[in-house]
């Protein structure tokens, strides 16, 4: 998918866009606009912002830039019409988005999972409310998060598309794990969900055992970058808003504080391309310039870190994506924030605008108590902050109104931030209107309705697998590892079968069906377990393992692989022994000292399929896989970084292995031919050789004749050369002794030159002597 640009938004004349999100269809991610459409979008966003401010309407704009999680209350009262504290939301103060909960959606009691079309049907009135009733008349983004059971705002449907990062991961298939995100975004889709909060692209901490939950797709930013990837490929190709969560994610020394890289928010800026925007977290910066102060209220880290454009300094969110505000009704993480800052006095409202200021585009409020709900004493006082209520939504958005309106920069920033969001809106209609996007007040028809959720084939187009059930049931079986062995696991195996079962009460009666020989014991684990249970069950458990032969454990949280950590201090010999363990979440709920010691193996989710994975293993008719599957470390006893490297060797030996005959035919049949082509080539260069011997023989032949008669012709030069040698030797004798005699003639006449020279000398005295006797 293309990144997602600013493309303003058509026509808020408003639409009784009836489908708006509660059809699916076969689009491919969220639809850009045409280059008209965009000229028209941008008109019309303009005017509709500017006639809203003019006629100070901005009770119309504020809602549209909040995200608000509905009561715990059903969508619709009697008679079909919204239950007053939804009317609040959504009529009376033009809430634009919202988020579902488990509570406001229909159940089918009889098939035991989601009443999908009268849930359906549920949010098109919602829609159609917002459109018609609403003051913005604009409809509404419907989010909800669903990162596995337990961690999802839509109740579980045994057909629902919903398992875990780590349970995704380990299935160790791209196809199957890209698959899994177009189902999960179908099946939103069809309820009427159109953006999706998540999935979680942080890496699991090191060495931390407070992470209770399966959520993290692996421990390394590499591993969590390509899982998480091919998931929101998927979910991308159902026409969802994807909102990646969370930035930043908590550090490696597992503390809610932040040190300025980048691998704990996401494992890389190529991710702003495949989001529509994320979610900044309540996790305290603890780098300059924005120490002190929690990611959703730093200006400065949304600005240099989430929005920086350059992919070495940032995540690249720029303005073309919308970016959510943590959650600002949590009231754990406002008293830390207070605590943190201390800031004696902290409203909903001032979250609001400290949110507002710092960039966010979106603020969230997740969870909204009726006003029918009882406020406890306690909840009021004033040393704590109390419970949001539908009633205080009206007052956040009049704060942030009297802060917003008058002040030119704010107002600008607002505009951004509503521009953003509305653009969502519009390639939502665009993904799911026939003929693109014709404006907010256009009809949208599904372009293919789908009746059944358990249909793979019409949500997918895949035709391999014949349900969604069936989909589920592969990947569990495929994401089911066997982290250690100590002892069998086939039941089957044993002789004396005296077993105790201690599994979910929720798969209970399955396991009651399957082993029925040897009168085992069963005893039902709670989801929520009180301090009563917890010391009865401990009592048993410890009897169990003295007196039976075999204990089948499902751990389902941390108050269960407590009470193995107990039991392995008490019985250390015992437990690889006696215990099967089955891991239905996060490995590294486990004491470190249990895993080299015990039999476990796991899918960690709490699906009700996997318990079914479960007792065909117990049963022997089906085997689990490799722990090298598995995405993050368990301590000293297994490094994942270490497994994937010898994964890759095993893989790449298995892989030889198997192609091994294929390899030698293909060669032996190319050295064949290679021979062939070199034997003839051999005989045609042989034959050339012969040739060629034959001229290199008559050529010798040829040279040799032709020193012969040259040698013959050396031989009479060379009687004339010692002629001319006698001659020249003579000639220099007698030239020797010219020279000689020339030479004596000479050094004669010199001789008599200088005599001459002399006594013209002595005359020319004598006659100087003579002249001077005379003279005196």
């Amino acid at each position: 998918m293309r990144l997602i640009k600013p493309n303003r938004i058509k026509s808020f004349a408003l639409m009784t866009f009836c489908f708006f999100l509660s059809i699916a269809n076969n689009s491919y991610a969220l639809q850009e606009l045409g280059t008209e459409e965009e000229i028209s979008v941008d008109e019309h966003i303009n005017i509709y912002i500017e006639e809203n401010i003019k006629k100070n309407n901005f009770d119309n704009l504020l809602g549209q830039i909040f995200l608000v999680g509905l009561p715990a209350t059903k969508i619709l009262g009697e008679g079909f019409k919204l239950s007053d504290d939804i009317k609040k939301i959504i009529v009376d103060n033009s809430i634009g988005s919202i988020l579902l909960h488990t509570s406001n959606i229909l159940l089918d009691n009889a098939r035991e999972g989601i009443d999908m079309e009268s849930t359906s049907e549920c949010i098109k009135i919602l829609q159609k409310k917002s459109i018609s009733k609403s003051k913005s008349k604009l409809p509404l983004l419907i989010a909800a998060y669903h990162d596995g059971i337990g961690d999802s705002s839509i109740p579980f449907d045994s057909k629902f598309m919903s398992l875990p990062g780590l349970t995704l991961a380990a299935t160790n298939d791209e196809k199957a794990i890209r698959l899994a995100g177009r189902l999960q975004g179908f099946q939103l889709q069809h309820i009427g969900v159109n953006m999706i909060l998540g999935p979680n692209i942080n890496t699991d901490r090191p060495n931390s055992r407070d992470t209770f939950t399966s959520h993290y797709f692996a421990e390394y930013p590499d591993v969590v970058h390509d899982y998480s990837k091919f998931f929101i490929d998927g979910l991308n190709e159902a026409n969802l808003v994807i909102m990646g969560k969370y930035i930043p994610g908590k550090s490696a020394k597992d503390t809610r504080e932040y040190d300025g890289g980048t691998d704990y928010c996401f494992p890389s800026s190529e991710f702003s391309s495949i989001l529509h925007g994320a979610m900044t977290s309540y996790v305290k910066i603890n780098v300059l310039p924005y120490k002190y102060s929690s990611a959703s209220f730093s200006k400065e880290f949304i600005q240099d870190k989430v929005r920086s454009p350059s992919d070495l300094q940032g995540l690249g969110f720029t303005n073309d994506h919308v970016i959510i505000s943590a959650d600002l009704s949590d009231k754990k993480m406002i008293e830390q924030y207070k605590k943190d800052t201390e800031s004696k006095i902290l409203s909903y409202e001032k979250m609001a605008i400290y949110a507002f200021e710092a960039g966010n585009d979106m603020l969230f409020f997740s969870t909204l108590a009726s006003n029918s709900e009882k406020i406890t004493t306690a909840s009021l006082n004033s040393k704590q902050i109390s419970p949001l209520t539908t009633d205080n939504i009206k007052n956040i958005l009049t704060e942030l109104k009297n802060y917003i309106f008058g002040h030119a920069n704010r107002e600008k920033r607002f505009k951004e931030s509503l521009t953003r969001v509305l653009k969502l809106k519009a390639r939502v209609i665009n993904g799911l209107c026939n003929d693109g996007f014709k404006g907010f007040s256009a009809l949208c028809e599904s372009k293919n309705q789908i009746n059944e959720l358990n249909s793979i084939k019409e949500f997918t187009g895949n035709e391999e697998y014949g349900s969604s059930e069936e989909f589920l049931e592969s990947m569990i079986k495929k994401s089911m590892l066997k982290i250690n062995s100590k002892r069998p696991y086939s039941l089957n195996e044993l002789k004396d079968k005296k077993i105790a079962f201690y599994v979910d009460e929720k798969a209970s009666s399955l396991f009651r069906e399957h082993f029925t020989k040897g009168q085992p014991v069963f005893i039902e684990i709670p989801d929520n377990k009180t301090e009563r249970w917890l010391k009865n069950v401990q009592d048993e458990f410890f009897k169990h393992i003295e007196t039976n032969n075999c204990v089948v454990y499902t751990v389902l949280d941390k108050i269960d692989a407590n009470l193995l950590k107990t039991a392995s201090e008490k019985y250390p010999r015992k437990i690889h022994e006696k215990m099967i363990i089955f891991l239905h979440n996060n490995p590294k709920l486990l004491p470190s000292e249990l895993l080299p010691r015990s039999t476990i193996i796991g899918c960690f989710t709490k699906h009700p399929l996997s318990y079914k994975q479960d007792i065909e293993i117990l049963n022997g008719s089906a085997e689990p896989q490799k722990r090298s599957r598995l995405t993050i470390n368990l301590g000293s006893f297994y490094d994942t970084h270490t497994s994937r490297i010898n994964k890759f060797k095993q893989d790449s030996i298995d892989s030889y292995n198997k192609n091994y005959d294929t390899l030698i035919n293909n060669w032996q049949s190319k050295y064949n031919t290679i021979k062939s082509e070199f034997n003839a080539y051999k005989k045609e260069k042989e034959k050339e050789l012969v040739e060629r011997e034959y001229q290199w023989n008559n050529d010798f032949k040829n040279q040799a004749a032709k020193l012969e008669k040259c040698y013959a012709e050396n031989g009479s030069c060379n009687s004339e050369i010692e002629v001319c040698r006698s001659n020249a030797q003579k000639y220099s004798k007698e030239v020797k002794n010219v020279k000689k005699k020339c030479r004596k003639e000479q050094d004669l006449a010199v001789l008599i030159i200088v005599i001459l020279i002399l006594m013209v000398i002595g005359l020319l005295i004598y006659t100087f002597f003579i002249i001077n006797k005379k003279g005196e």
